[in-house]
């Protein structure tokens, strides 16, 4: 994961001309190197159903299918086995170690990028980084954060430099000011304290947005922007396209089961056009159908519903992954990085008692 992460991260960014279209073929041939060295679980049957409802969905509006349709939906299908595997031997320690490198480095190029290069964001006080979308660098930041405080937790490190890494990743969410990314932040956070501190690490979090609140205070433009961000009840339109939306959906019977095609769903709002439905759901539902997210949905709970004690950090990853999927459009999607802290975490989940301490050489 940390290898595709880090194809995501370059292909995203503006640094890396035309570099996006590659990082997908190698991150799929990653995945296909992982699938390669794992094992099938029982729950293959359950992947099978949702795979062959994506692909009779696809097939049902094969004339109405956007351009790269196919490609998305293979990726999609591709990704989807991950959550029918488990891993032969889970080294934490090591994964671990990769993404705290990974961490480490993502800051620098944040900073670098804000502060010798120059934010360019539009004109908005939030920051975007090489990414020219505060979306885009909120996921991103998000999906690091989450995968450190996961592996932090998994390979008993409960390394105090890891927790200052997550605060700084912490702190570039809410500079982008998404409130998504914000939201879905706070909800892994505040799992990982109470397993890691007890919600001692609130204090932190306190200290954090303290400080944000001097920001807010000796900036005008930036409180006027920060309030906006957080108070706008419209969502930056959502809940208009979210209604636009529904109504293309439920517009007939054929659309609600089987969807209007992959990647057709698209709106005119506040003089743009071409605006994703920033919602994951409607999406999925849009481009496979109802009965293709029910079941992806349904395979998912009945998989976090077995999480035990020592696991509580998947559940907590899990969740804030979705709720990330309540505001963005591209979740349910074969390499976005979000996409992948979930099906990884479940990956990780299914591979418990496979789980090898490097450093202790003892098999949990």
């Amino acid at each position: 994961m940390v290898i595709i992460l880090i194809f995501q991260l370059l292909g995203e960014s503006n640094w890396v001309s035309g570099f996006s279209s590659y990082s997908n073929y190698i991150s799929a041939l990653v995945m296909l190197l992982v699938i390669a060295n794992s094992r099938l679980t029982f729950d293959i049957y359950k992947y099978l159903v949702v795979a062959c409802l994506v692909f009779i969905s696809f097939v049902v509006n094969w004339y109405e299918q956007h351009v790269g349709g196919f490609n998305a939906t293979l990726l999609l299908i591709l990704s989807l086995l991950f959550i029918a595997l488990k891993g032969r031997e889970v080294k934490y320690n090591h994964i671990y170690n990769y993404t705290l490198v990974l961490a480490v480095a993502f800051i620098v190029f944040i900073l670098f990028s804000v502060l010798i290069i120059g934010d360019k964001g539009g004109g908005s006080l939030a920051i975007t980084g090489p990414y020219e979308n505060q979306n885009t660098l909120a996921m991103l930041s998000f999906s690091v954060l989450v995968l450190l405080g996961l592996v932090n937790i998994k390979s008993n490190k409960l390394s105090s430099v890891a927790d200052f890494i997550l605060m700084l990743l912490f702190v570039v969410v809410l500079l982008t000011l998404s409130r998504a990314g914000i939201l879905s932040s706070m909800i892994f956070l505040l799992g990982y304290s109470w397993l890691r501190y007890r919600f001692l690490m609130l204090f932190p979090l306190l200290i954090l947005l303290f400080s944000l609140s001097i920001l807010l205070i000796n900036n005008g433009h930036f409180s006027e922007y920060f309030i906006h961000r957080i108070t706008d009840s419209s969502g930056s339109g959502r809940t208009v396209i979210w209604t636009e939306a529904a109504g293309i959906i439920f517009s007939d019977w054929c659309s609600f089961l089987f969807g209007i095609g992959v990647n057709n769903l698209f709106f005119e709002y506040g003089g743009a056009d071409n605006l994703s439905v920033h919602n994951s759901y409607l999406n999925y539902i849009a481009n496979y159908g109802v009965f293709a997210l029910f079941f992806l949905l349904l395979f998912i709970f009945l998989k976090v519903r077995k999480v035990d004690a020592k696991n509580k950090v998947l559940f907590f990853s899990i969740a804030s992954a979705l709720m990330y999927g309540m505001f963005e459009t591209n979740i349910f999607v074969g390499v976005n990085s979000v996409w992948l802290v979930l099906l990884y975490s479940i990956y990780f989940l299914n591979s418990d008692g496979k789980v090898k301490n490097a450093y202790s050489g003892n098999t949990i």
